[in-house]
């Protein structure tokens, strides 16, 4: 077993979780932020709340309970239930991993951890390491796992056909207000502290459709941080013309050490016409042509692809695994492309752990015959693990098939052609 630099450094009882110190996501167009991206939010009421927006009364509840070796709730029974059913979470991962580093690089990595526990394991008001960042939801993807929080395209589905209560619009509408005047306050933050965090992770939306991300790569070119990992996420759908720009530049922060790395992570979750259906919008023959240039061309950007475990794309997973063990023929050693997943828990009728116990058994063996690294493939076990623990819920099975249909008369798409196991499937 991995030494637990975490709980053991700072002499911190399960279920202390470095993520929950160190990590802070922040929805800057809705004002609210959380102290990771599995967690609930709390919201600013005012622009100014986000100069301290790591140590809001929620995330200073959930580090009080932690030290008191209780899990806070509010999201974190994602990582609870994996490990209960003995898989590797998010949590047990970043608390444990620094053990199995080599000396120089843990020096490294222990700047995920607060400079104030140093002095203080149980302080609970400490300084974000790790700054995770969507600024709108303009996207253009339609994924139908998503909200309409996270995908413009979705939005305005959901206000077309009247999906979601006018309620709900007017208060994001109302969120919405505020957006230049909290953008504004967070860019003087970040030139504030742009120094003293360790990751810093651009999502959306879709980043490479927003114009904050030119923002930004302007800010690092005027304002150097050679100590700083750099994170985006993106859907790989944009032009390959400005898809090649944007990377010339991002390369040339990490060459002129402007920035200590860059990590592209490349969202999808399956391959084949079922991951088209899922990702509503998506080109597989544009995104692997991206891909294969930023992969191929571009080997001081890092990559990663991370998707999103349903019941939908289970089927099609070893078919990508197959796809990166290609491409990982260009790429050695700290390079090569890893990937990662999280497993869906909203909407509920999208876990796969509706389906009864083992009902994905034989696509996990086929996805872990094809997986090459044995520490991605001890993580999937724990996937399927936590999906065969779950409970058995025949009724979610008819509300995703019943969502479909909603999808297909919205979109003009067939789920039963594209997911014949699940029509066939007896409730």
């Amino acid at each position: 077993m991995k030494k637990n630099f975490f709980l053991n450094k700072y002499k911190m009882p399960d279920p202390a979780c470095s993520l929950k110190w160190g990590w802070s996501t922040i929805l800057l167009e809705t004002g609210s932020t959380s102290s990771c991206h599995r967690t609930h939010n709390d919201y600013f009421d005012t622009p100014e709340d986000i100069d301290d927006f790591h140590n809001t009364p929620g995330k200073l509840r959930a580090r009080k309970l932690m030290l008191e070796g209780q899990w806070p709730g509010k999201g974190c029974e994602y990582c609870k239930n994996i490990e209960q059913a003995g898989g590797i979470s998010d949590r047990v991962d970043t608390n444990y991993q620094i053990g199995a580093l080599p000396p120089e690089v843990a020096e490294d990595k222990y700047k995920i951890v607060p400079i104030e526990l140093i002095n203080d394991p149980t302080a609970i008001r400490v300084s974000p390491t790790i700054v995770e960042v969507y600024f709108t939801n303009l996207c253009n993807l339609g994924c139908i796992y998503c909200s309409p929080k996270f995908s413009s395209v979705l939005e305005n589905e959901y206000r077309k056909y009247e999906l979601m209560p006018p309620q709900k619009f007017k208060n994001l509408d109302d969120r919405r207000k505020s957006y230049p005047a909290v953008l504004e306050r967070f860019w003087l933050w970040l030139e504030k502290n742009v120094h003293s965090i360790y990751q810093y992770n651009i999502l959306g939306g879709e980043p490479f459709y927003q114009p904050e991300l030119e923002t930004n790569i302007e800010f690092f070119e005027k304002t150097p941080a050679p100590d700083l990992n750099l994170k985006i996420f993106s859907n790989l759908k944009v032009n390959t013309a400005k898809f090649k720009s944007v990377l010339n530049r991002l390369d040339n922060l990490v060459k002129n050490k402007h920035v200590k790395t860059i990590e592209l992570t490349c969202s999808l979750d399956c391959w084949g016409p079922e991951q088209e259906y899922i990702r509503t919008g998506l080109n597989l023959k544009e995104w692997e042509n991206n891909f294969d240039l930023l992969t191929k061309e571009f080997q001081n950007i890092r990559v990663q692809v991370h998707g999103t475990m349903t019941g939908l794309t289970i089927k099609t997973i070893a078919d990508l695994v197959k796809k990166i063990n290609d491409i990982n023929q260009y790429r050695r050693g700290d390079d090569i492309v890893y990937l990662t997943y999280n497993i869906a828990s909203n909407p509920e009728y999208m876990h796969p752990g509706i389906f009864p116990p083992g009902f994905f058994d034989k696509d996990f063996e086929k996805i872990i015959h094809e997986i090459k690294e044995n520490g991605e493939a001890e993580i999937m076990l724990g996937y399927q693990k936590t999906i065969n623990h779950a409970e058995y819920k025949p009724e979610l099975i008819l509300k995703l098939k019943e969502e479909l249909d909603g999808f297909d008369s919205r979109r003009g798409t067939n789920w039963k052609e594209t997911f014949p196991w699940l029509d066939n499937f007896q409730v």
